[in-house]
């Protein structure tokens, strides 16, 4: 679904939610992140992360803005803008079990 909006690339606040559920259920558990994740509007997390995409290539610059949402660490961060531009990572990064949430990221952005 990301891909499919083209150059206007967003994230919506519920994929957002849904990926920081994901991450949180396969890594160590910090009760509080869900509920800061959940606390920007879906506008910012819309016109934060069209911010974003419109960084890439500059991968570094992008994370950070993609940060400035409340919750939003470097790893969702960098694992949200992934499946738009997955040239960044090599292919052995994505199939590597270290990986789990890029690969779900990846599958789920596909099928959304």
């Amino acid at each position: 679904k990301i891909k499919s909006r083209g150059k206007e690339a967003f994230i919506t606040h519920d994929e957002i939610v849904q990926t920081i559920k994901w991450k949180l259920a396969r890594g160590k558990f910090y009760p509080q992140l869900t509920n800061l994740v959940r606390i920007n509007t879906p506008r910012a997390v819309q016109m934060e992360s069209k911010k974003a995409f419109k960084k890439l290539p500059h991968l570094e610059s992008a994370v950070a803005t993609l940060c400035n949402l409340k919750g939003v660490g470097t790893t969702l961060a960098s694992g949200s803008l992934l499946p738009h531009h997955q040239h960044f990572l090599p292919q052995t990064s994505l199939s590597s079990s270290s990986y789990p949430i890029l690969v779900y990221i990846s599958r789920a952005c596909t099928k959304i």
